[in-house]
């Protein structure tokens, strides 16, 4: 038989799957969700603990929350949780995409004075592969330019890789944006 918790947890599974997908589609990477998820635990923690008519403390909260006392960092914990719409959003850390792009657009390597440069496919100095590879080998430089076209990141013309800076393919300005491997 199982117990209360692994069923609820079973419940919160089936019910996260669909925000689950939308995040992914969205470009959200697993540690940017786990971080709110973390946060949203402390402030429902301290939200019950003060139901109870007791002091939030950092031992109470990661008792309750799971939390580690170290993770819960010097957080006030006197107040009532913040609401959804009240809340202050901490930035999630950049995901790979993100370093990939920061880099496409500071580093004078893969810069045409302060515009990013048009990149070809190769290890070559200022070439995408390149560009990928010195923000990280853990993921091949194919993989990282499929994701960035299926965030519409990038525009790709037979072997010329193009930063979308301007949104045309995000806002629908111009013609869908070619999706092609050269």
């Amino acid at each position: 038989m199982k117990s209360t918790v692994e069923l609820v947890l079973k419940a919160f599974v089936t019910a996260s799957r669909p925000l689950v997908r939308l995040l992914i589609r969205r470009g959200a990477t697993f540690p940017a969700v786990a971080e709110q998820l973390r946060q949203l635990f402390v402030e429902e923690a301290v939200a019950e603990i003060q139901a109870r008519g007791m002091k939030p403390t950092s031992s109470a909260v990661s008792l309750l929350s799971g939390v580690h006392r170290k993770d819960l960092r010097a957080r006030e914990l006197k107040g009532p949780p913040q609401t959804t719409e009240s809340a202050t959003v901490t930035p999630a850390p950049l995901g790979l995409i993100g370093q990939v792009v920061g880099r496409w657009m500071s580093d004078p390597l893969y810069l045409d004075g302060s515009t990013p440069r048009i990149l070809q496919r190769g290890i070559e100095p200022g070439a995408f592969d390149q560009l990928v590879q010195s923000v990280s080998t853990d993921v091949g430089p194919r993989a990282v330019l499929e994701e960035m076209l299926r965030l519409n990141v990038v525009r790709v013309d037979d072997d010329r890789i193009e930063l979308d800076t301007r949104g045309w393919c995000r806002a629908g300005i111009s013609q869908p944006c070619p999706k092609r491997w050269g």
